[in-house]
Order: structure tokens, then C-alpha cells, then sequence
């Protein structure tokens, strides 16, 4: 994203209350009087997060996370995962059904949702151009302005799961196909992770250039007078096959992240993450940024989000305050030049397994960032919830912990997250509620 949030301290009064948006071409706007009301937001205590102990600063955060507007697709099917991928940007939300069966293909699709007069209207549901059975479409999603970016990491075109990304590009309201984007390479999944920042594209594959067990890599494509093309592939000499190098990315500006979750870089498994910057249309040779202290196992790397002089790295079977597999995300920021740790973003009292930042959960604009955490042991069944956080002070706090009633770990909530100023988005892409098995819903917040 691009867009920096500006800061403020004053309680936020939601305008959108909790609602199901079910009916194409019309919305709910969540007051007491809709119908089918969605599950209330369940929250926790603000807290401090700016250690890996999780001790309390006493700092208070003024900002309240109001109830979520259910977003559902008005033809929902058993298997299609709605909330795959989720992007979210000025009066647009993007949910990914990747497993979306169309025209007798499984090939997957991306809705649209608007916003207009405070309410949230489903608005079109497109798909690539050559849709392919299995091809994942909507697995991933970015969107930034009038440009989204859609990955199908299962695309067959260029070989067995070789991959592929789709650029689509808004004009007066519509959405339409402008590019698909594929690897120079042979590559395996290419398109399980995209981003898109103005101009400029970057999608990730986890092997390029040989068979499966080839080290992966992060493609970047610019939009030119003659439309979208490769500019650079990013990789790096330390990373082997199946360090997962590739498997997340994020951009913001000239400056890419990558992550490694699966690079022994500090033990096995610990992970490793990348730093890309481009000076005169030439990209560095990438940079590696951990913790100060790694871990094995850690997975370091499962998600990565830029913003600005900002990286957070999502590191969800990190082991803290003695708690096995709590999770944390960790802060990096650029300073004259150089990449340092500076906070740690994790509630003060760790919880095991809770795996904070799981499944590449986690994103961040301005003072504010999101994460997941997924599978939590709650006595004989499995929950999982959000994370807000906010920046005050140099120190990232807890704002709340949101969850919702009708959802549990098995509803893989959250599958996916995205933040654009001050809405969240989470996806549910397991939930079964809507149509069946694995239909899928998205939650989306005022925060």
C-alpha cells in the first residue's frame, strides 16, 4: 500500500455496523434494522506489544474496532473458498473464491465489493481471460488505486503448476483484464504471492529457473507506454530449494520485501526475509533482515508487509516469554539508510500455538497493522482471531483482539487479512455457513 495513514487519537465512531451482504446489487448497511445481522466482534484488552515478554507499558490506546459488515457472495458454492485472498483500497474490497466452479471449471474467480453512501454493495465477480480448472485464480490478491493483481498459482500454461498473475485495471467503474503476467523461467507456483504498488508489480514463485527443488524467486513488472513488463528477478545466493524464498512479497515505492519462511538461516526453519530497493530502475541485491535473537523453527518470513520506512515480518512458530509457538511479528525500520529491529508486535500474555502472524497473515498502513493467528487449542476444539494493533508513542499496543461467534479454527479465520487506512479486512475462506463445506465469507472492520 501507499497510502500513509494519518494519525489520530481520538475515539473512532464506526459507521459501518455489523450486516451479510448476500444479493447482488444490493447491501445492508448493518444498523439494528437488517436483516441476517453478522456475528458481533469479540474483543480483547489493549495492551502492550512492544517487547517479546508482552510487558505493559500503561499506555492506554484511544481507538474502538467497530462490528463487522459479513461479506458473502450472492451465489455462493460448496469448495469455491471465498476470502482466499482479500485486498481492500479507497471504496473497493476484493475477495478472492479460488476455488470458484464457472463454465464447468473450477478455476476460480475475485468479487467486488463498493462502497457507496456508507454501505458496502457486491458489485461484479471476474475471472481471467483463459480460465483453467484448478488454475487457483484468486488464491492472492493486491489492489492499489485502480489496479488489482490476481495470482493463479496453479495455472498450467507454462508447465505443471508453473503459475501466472493477472493485472486488471478500473476504468470509469468497471474492472477489466489488462495483462497476465508469467515467469522467463521455469517456475513452480509462481503467482502465490503478488503485490502491486503504482506502477510497479512484484510476484513471487517458489522455484524458478530448474525443477521443484530450485530456489525461488520474486518477479517485478512495470506498466509502461507498452504495458506491463518484466523490469528485474530478484533472488538470492544463500537460499536453497524449499526455503520457501518467493512463497510472500510486498512492495511499497522502489522497496520489495521478500520472505524465506523456511531458511535455516539462524536453525532449521528458522526463516530469513529480503530487502530489495531500486535506484534509477536498477534493484539492489537483496538484503537480509531477522531478529535479533532467531529461532529454529521460527518460521521468520511466513509473512512480510512493507509501509513506507516500515517492514513487519510475521514469524508465527516463535517461541516467546517461554510459551511454545506464541508468534510474533517483528518491526524493522529504515533509518540513514539501514534496516534495524526496533518493536515487536504480539499481545502481552503469549498464548500456545496461538501463532501470531500464521499463514502470512499480517499487513500494516501507517500507525496501524493487522495479524492473524490461527488454530488455537480452546479445550476440545480449535478457535482463531485477529489482531489490531497501533503504533503510538514508538511502541506497537494491542487496540483489540476480534474474532466472531459463528466461526471457529476450522473456518481457517483469518485466511487472509488486508488494511487500507482505517478498514480491515479479513477472510474466512473455510467457513461453511454460506453453502456447505468451505463456501467462505470475509469480515470486513472499521478500525
Amino acid at each position: 500500500m501507499t497510502d500513509e495513514l494519518t494519525s489520530r487519537r481520538g475515539f473512532l465512531r464506526a459507521s459501518v455496523a455489523a450486516g451479510t451482504l448476500a444479493v447482488a446489487g444490493c447491501s445492508e448497511s448493518g444498523d439494528s434494522r437488517a436483516g441476517d445481522a453478522s456475528p458481533n466482534g469479540s474483543t480483547g484488552t489493549p495492551s502492550q506489544s512492544g517487547t517479546e515478554a508482552g510487558s505493559e507499558s500503561g499506555a492506554s490506546i484511544e481507538r474502538t474496532v467497530g462490528p463487522p459488515t459479513r461479506l458473502v457472495a450472492d451465489d455462493p458454492s460448496t469448495g469455491e473458498r471465498f476470502g482466499s485472498g482479500v485486498a481492500v483500497g479507497d471504496g473497493v474490497a476484493l475477495v478472492g473464491r479460488r476455488g470458484d466452479y464457472r463454465d464447468g471449471r473450477r478455476a476460480g474467480s475475485l468479487t467486488v465489493f463498493e462502497r457507496a453512501d456508507g454501505e458496502w454493495v457486491e458489485g461484479t465477480t471476474i475471472g481471467a481471460s483463459d480460465p483453467a480448472d484448478g488454475a487457483g485464480f484468486g488464491g492472492v490478491v493486491d489492489v492499489d488505486g485502480d489496479v488489482a493483481v490476481v495470482g493463479a498459482k496453479d495455472d498450467d500454461e507454462q508447465g505443471r503448476h508453473a503459475g501466472a498473475a493477472y493485472v486488471f485495471r478500473r476504468r470509469d467503474g468497471d474492472w477489466s483484464q489488462a495483462a497476465k503476467l508469467t515467469a522467463d523461467a521455469t517456475t513452480t507456483w509462481f503467482g502465490g504471492a503478488v503485490s502491486v504498488s503504482g506502477s510497479t508489480a512484484i510476484v513471487g514463485a517458489t522455484s524458478y529457473g530448474g525443477n521443484q527443488s530450485s530456489p525461488g524467486a520474486a518477479t517485478v513488472f512495470e506498466r509502461g507506454d507498452d504495458g506491463w513488463t518484466r523490469q528485474a528477478t530478484l533472488t538470492v545466493d544463500d537460499v536453497a530449494g524449499f526455503d520457501g524464498f518467493g512463497s510472500t512479497v510486498d512492495v511499497d515505492g522502489d522497496v520489495a520485501v521478500v520472505g524465506a519462511p523456511d531458511h535455516d538461516a539462524a536453525g532449521e526453519g528458522s526463516g530469513a526475509a529480503y530487502v530489495f530497493e531500486r535506484s534509477s530502475g536498477q534493484w539492489s541485491d537483496g538484503r537480509e533482515i531477522g531478529p535479533d535473537s532467531g529461532q529454529a523453527g521460527e518460521s521468520f518470513g511466513k509473512g512480510v508487509a512493507i509501509d513506507g520506512e516500515r517492514i513487519l515480518v510475521a514469524a508465527p512458530s516463535r517461541d516467546r516469554g517461554g510459551t511454545e509457538q506464541a508468534g510474533a511479528v517483528f518491526e524493522f525500520e529504515r533509518v540513514d539508510g539501514e534496516w534495524s529491529q526496533r518493536g515487536t508486535l504480539a499481545p502481552a500474555e503469549p498464548t500456545e500455538q496461538e501463532k501470531v502472524g500464521n499463514v502470512g497473515t499480517v499487513a500494516v498502513d501507517g500507525s496501524l497493522a493487522l495479524a492473524g493467528a490461527n488454530s488455537v487449542p480452546m479445550g476440545d476444539a480449535d478457535t482463531a482471531w485477529g489482531y489490531v494493533f497501533e503504533r503510538s508513542a514508538g511502541q506497537w499496543h494491542v487496540v483489540e483482539r476480534i474474532d466472531t461467534a459463528d466461526l471457529d479454527g476450522d473456518d481457517w479465520y483469518p485466511g487472509a487479512v488486508a488494511i487500507h487506512g482505517e478498514l480491515g479486512l479479513f477472510g474466512a475462506p473455510q467457513d461453511d455457513e454460506p453453502a456447505g463445506n468451505d463456501s467462505g465469507s470475509a469480515y470486513l472492520y472499521e478500525l
